[in-house]
């Protein structure tokens, strides 16, 4: 009989930076300040100022209030404009932050961040062709500015351009190669593009960056498994069990890949292992039952697909593998199951 394994392929996707925080103002910051009408600097820093405080905060709502009343101080304030857009970018309010940016660039078309955060608006409405230009823009202003040289390799990715994302980050690396974001969405360019094993080497970076980042080590390995590399994908997962011993996906797909290099026994405790953390992961029983048959036990088979035929009770497959299974303990013809390729329901 040919029981079916699987293995989830899972990417973790681009990670686009987030916008660079608001701008600070140098201006001393007087207390007691009341709104009034006249073109007021000071006035305008103190409400600056306060708006900084909540960003921090993450209190978007009210920054956003202090920047307009900063705004109302002092108009052609750029970085008011700036902080006010970035505070209606994380509200979700996109087009509303790229009308705002846009005042800006009148008053000083200079200002690189007005682009890096135009263009990370723009991705954010997924708008990723049109996010292209600010950004380029921003590049050009801020040569060695790694976030603009991120969103920018995530805008030329997600429109249809990866090859043109590649020099980016490996400019972007350039600039601060102990960031693993950009290694991560190195190796995620990488591996669409059909470049294995260079994005392994990425991933690899990025895990010795963040040691700690169980999705680089779970991307790593299922490229390492891609490449029939199972001795090097079961030890890239354990190390990310041992960071993360209650995902059970991590588990389900080490038990996978245990079961490649032929350790029964250590894909059987990775599946019990799975089973124990997500009860109504049916390929889990059914591939357990799997490795129990072919080592003989045919009890632990039969208590494994009959647990799982207790989540799904409509499932004929399990159901006659059931009848298979009994007929063998009790040495007596069975029927053999047609086994369906993809995950069992």
């Amino acid at each position: 009989m040919s029981w079916h394994s699987l293995i989830l392929l899972l990417l973790t996707g681009f990670s686009v930076a987030a916008v660079t925080g608001p701008v600070e103002s140098d201006s001393a910051l007087p207390t007691g300040a009341e709104p009034i009408r006249q073109r007021d600097p000071a006035r305008a820093a103190l409400y600056q100022g306060r708006g900084i405080e909540l960003v921090s905060a993450g209190k978007f709502e009210p920054a956003l209030d202090q920047f307009r009343r900063a705004l109302a101080f002092e108009p052609a304030n750029v970085n008011a404009l700036i902080n006010a857009a970035y505070c209606l970018d994380r509200l979700g309010r996109y087009d509303d932050a790229i009308e705002e940016l846009s005042r800006a660039e009148k008053l000083n078309p200079t200002n690189p961040m007005i682009f890096i955060n135009w263009g990370n608006s723009l991705i954010n409405l997924k708008k990723f062709e049109e996010s292209i230009e600010p950004l380029q823009r921003a590049r050009d202003l801020d040569a060695s500015n790694q976030l603009v040289r991120l969103n920018l390799a995530a805008a030329f990715a997600n429109s249809g351009h990866p090859e043109k994302a590649l020099p980016e980050l490996a400019v972007a690396a350039d600039i601060n190669s102990n960031n693993a974001t950009v290694f991560v969405n190195w190796a995620v360019i990488l591996a669409g593009l059909g470049k294995t094993d260079d994005a392994i080497a990425k991933y690899r970076r990025a895990s010795e960056i963040d040691t700690n980042n169980t999705g680089v080590l779970f991307n790593l390995a299922v490229l390492e498994e891609k490449l029939g590399r199972h001795k090097d994908a079961a030890q890239t997962l354990e190390q990310a069990a041992q960071l993360d011993p209650k995902n059970d996906m991590i588990a389900f797909n080490l038990a996978v890949v245990l079961t490649a290099t032929g350790e029964s026994a250590r894909a059987i405790a990775a599946y019990e292992r799975t089973i124990a953390l997500d009860p109504k992961n049916v390929s889990a029983y059914y591939n357990c039952a799997a490795l129990y048959e072919r080592a003989g036990n045919l009890a632990g088979a039969i208590g494994k697909i009959e647990d799982a035929l207790k989540i799904a009770p409509d499932n004929t497959t399990l159901a006659d593998i059931l009848n298979r299974l009994k007929a063998s303990r009790d040495k007596r013809p069975g029927v053999v199951p047609v086994l369906p390729g993809g995950t069992l329901n």
